[in-house]
């Protein structure tokens, strides 16, 4: 099977926040576009990104950037070839010391059900790392070709705490254009 989807780099990483670990709920970037929605208690969710959480973790923030920084409006137009980032803000790891080892899954079907891309752990080669770099996810991905028009790509990503009983879940669509 030709491989439709294309991940970039490692298609998921983990890094730290640029405050050292703290989070802010400031979203940065063209807004006027997006539709975001945030609780009661802050969290912000744009792109139309499905959230699940267990074990006393908290989203900050989801969303999807381009290659160049930009925010992904919440029609979630990509084109071949064009780079997107899921990013997630997470309070709440658990650790018994400074460091966490986290698993992570990515499964991603097309329109009719076809699967381009089933990755059952995104970090089986990452050693454990410091606790407050877990703050933030990325996944990373791309689509480099398609054999058939296809009109949306739906992704479905889980990153767990291997030591602990605590996951994030979700999913999101991006819609193809030309």
């Amino acid at each position: 099977m030709k491989k439709i989807f294309g991940i970039v780099v490692v298609a998921a990483s983990l890094a730290a926040c640029k405050d050292n670990g703290k989070s802010s709920n400031t979203v940065t970037g063209n807004t006027s576009s997006a539709i975001q929605s945030r609780d009661s208690a802050g969290v912000v969710v744009r792109n139309n990104i499905q959230l699940n959480t267990k074990g006393n973790l908290k989203v900050l923030q989801a969303f999807m950037l381009r290659a160049n920084g930009s925010l992904v409006n919440d029609s979630n137009n990509v084109k071949i070839g064009e780079m997107i980032e899921l990013r997630l803000l997470v309070d709440g790891w658990s650790s018994k010391s400074d460091s966490i080892a986290l698993g992570g899954s990515e499964k991603i079907v097309t329109n009719d059900g076809t699967s381009v891309l089933d990755v059952p752990e995104l970090f089986k080669d990452q050693h454990a790392i410091p606790l407050n770099k877990a703050q933030m996810i990325r996944m990373q991905a791309v689509v480099t070709k398609q054999s058939k028009d296809y009109s949306f790509y739906k992704a479905d990503f889980k990153v767990w705490n291997k030591d602990a009983d605590q996951s994030l879940s979700g999913s999101y669509q991006i819609n193809i254009v030309q």
